[in-house]
């Protein structure tokens, strides 16, 4: 009796398993059918969303220049780009030939070093050998400029202002070594000194750095003009109270020269033992207050005034310089620090999601050819 009960008891617990397993497998199939329906749907319409998960119009879209790769130039985007334009602005933006172009501009400038410490005869075999690494550096250095045009041709090339001056730079070198009997060829062949300053367009910490200096330029001019004026009025009063002795006409026997001394008063060069001390032990004591006036004031206080305020400008301009490539900095923000509170890491890290949310709906590959579609037919319109 017991053994035919636990029978019963089995086979039905058998037929209850069956019919779950029937029941989830055609939950699985119409899951299956619904997610097959949802992908067909895709590709007619756009499989972008902004930050609350609603599908995103064309002004929530990010900019076009965020949303295609970098080699994505402006021509190939309205199909006009020459024959071959991405392979050669590809390769030329490759890490290995800006490497190999700023080796070249290094060897190049310790070449011209050499030559200047040489000093070689003209006609003479040293001249000679100078003269044919002059012709191999110059080659190169056209054909990376033609690689460069090629590459960003046309109005991406003449936007940058680095691209000008090694356009420059390279008709300089060129001329200077065709030209020979050009009338101030030899103020020309100066300029290809400058050729090292190429290094800041190919090396990013350099190029850090001077676009920080020249941010800061603006902040130093109006402490730079103070500057001059009280030096002005210190060679002004020097003129008047020296001008007429003929022991110090080298240092104030006009308002140039007496501009002159103070300027290396101000930088501390020997100002005491060549120009101060003979002057305050023949003419008189009272004129300690002439010079130690003007230390005070132009060498000690407005010199840290314009070191302070520049370095203040450089480095706000080095922060607000994106390290590295403009969507990286935005994933990953470096704002953190031991003293952050919850609620502001958990902000960043919203901000992060979404962001991160929009990049790979980017990188569908429907999103992004409706992505394309949509902005080249608001450029047609």
């Amino acid at each position: 009796m017991v053994l035919a009960s636990a029978v019963a008891v089995s086979a039905q617990r058998e037929k209850q398993r069956k019919e779950n397993e029937r029941h989830g497998h055609g939950q699985v199939s119409r899951k299956k059918s619904d997610a097959q329906r949802d992908l067909q749907r895709k590709p007619s319409r756009l499989s972008l969303e902004n930050d609350h998960g609603s599908p995103a119009n064309a002004d929530d879209l990010p900019p076009i220049k965020d949303a295609l790769p970098d080699n994505f130039t402006l021509l190939q985007r309205k199909g006009r780009s020459l024959p071959y334009q991405k392979l050669v602005h590809d390769n030329y933006e490759r890490n290995s030939i800006k490497l190999f172009v700023a080796l070249l501009i290094a060897a190049n400038f310790v070449v011209s070093a050499v030559e200047a410490q040489m000093l070689p005869v003209k006609g003479s075999s040293a001249a000679r050998i100078f003269g044919v690494i002059e012709v191999f550096f110059n080659t190169v250095f056209v054909i990376e400029l033609l690689g460069n045009m090629y590459g960003n041709f046309f109005l991406a090339f003449w936007r940058s202002s680095w691209n000008i001056f090694d356009f420059i730079i390279v008709v300089i070198s060129i001329t200077s070594m065709i030209a020979t009997n050009l009338p101030g060829i030899t103020v020309l062949r100066l300029f290809r000194a400058f050729r090292v300053f190429r290094l800041f367009k190919r090396i990013r910490c350099l190029q850090q750095i001077m676009i920080g200096i020249s941010h800061s330029i603006p902040g130093v001019r109006d402490a730079m003009v103070v500057l001059g004026m009280i030096t002005a009025i210190w060679a002004i009063i020097g003129v008047n109270f020296f001008g007429d002795k003929a022991e110090y006409k080298d240092f104030y026997g006009n308002f140039g020269k007496a501009m002159l001394t103070h300027l290396q008063i101000m930088t501390l060069d020997s100002w005491a033992s060549q120009i101060a001390r003979p002057i305050i032990f023949k003419e008189g004591a009272q004129y300690i207050i002439f010079f130690v006036s003007y230390i005070l004031i132009n060498g000690v206080i407005m010199m840290n005034i314009v070191v302070a305020i520049l370095l203040d400008s450089f480095i706000t301009a080095i922060k607000s310089i994106p390290d590295g490539d403009e969507n990286e900095s935005e994933m990953c923000p470096d704002t953190w620090t031991w003293d952050s509170g919850e609620e502001e890491i958990f902000l960043e890290l919203d901000e992060m999601t979404s962001k991160t949310k929009r990049l790979v709906n980017l990188l569908s590959a429907d999103g992004h050819k409706s992505l394309i579609n949509l902005r080249r037919a608001q450029l047609h319109n």
